[in-house]
């Protein structure tokens, strides 16, 4: 006999009992997973059931390394993607080639006009450099020619210093 009182079983009668509503099945409670022993790290992206407490090797170190290495920090800036095109310095040294021979040609050009005109005018001596340098000016507005006007305009100035001023400070007789 058991200390607590049963209910007493009802009696049967003509009538059948109502139906009473289905009860869903108890479902089993919700454990969370035990660490696992070897103390690797779980998958990524997997998240910890709710409620369970993850243990301290299953998370990575300071210091250590995930499994996809460290990750990128204020440290180590990505490096940037590789330029297409030559760099401006390739494309100054260019330039430069293409102004000492632009002037080269202009002298020729000046002792030309010189011999057809008969001596002449400043605009005689100066306008094949005139030129090459308004040329280089226009250059220096379009992204894909600076570099190159750069160095045109470099051998220009020099051009300027060092030959057709004196040139024609001495063909002038100033």
């Amino acid at each position: 006999m058991s200390s607590t009182p049963e209910a007493p079983e009802p009696e049967p009668t003509g009538q059948e009992p109502a139906a009473q509503p289905p009860v869903p099945p108890e479902q089993p409670p919700v454990v969370p997973p035990t660490p696992d022993p070897s103390g690797s790290m779980p998958p990524p992206g997997a998240m910890p059931a709710p409620g369970a407490i993850s243990s301290p090797t299953s998370l990575p170190q300071p210091g250590q390394p995930g499994p996809m290495g460290y990750a990128p920090g204020p440290w180590q800036a990505t490096p940037p993607p590789p330029r297409k095109g030559l760099s401006f310095g390739a494309g100054l040294g260019i330039g430069i080639a293409i102004g000492v021979v632009a002037h080269a040609l202009g002298v020729g050009a000046m002792f030309l006009g010189m011999s057809i005109v008969g001596g002449g005018t400043p605009i005689v001596f100066l306008w094949p450099f005139i030129l090459i340098a308004l040329a280089a000016a226009v250059m220096m507005f379009f992204a894909k020619t600076r570099s190159f006007a750069t160095g045109i305009l470099i051998i220009a100035a020099s051009m300027w210093l060092l030959i057709i001023g004196p040139c024609i400070l001495l063909l002038t007789g100033l």
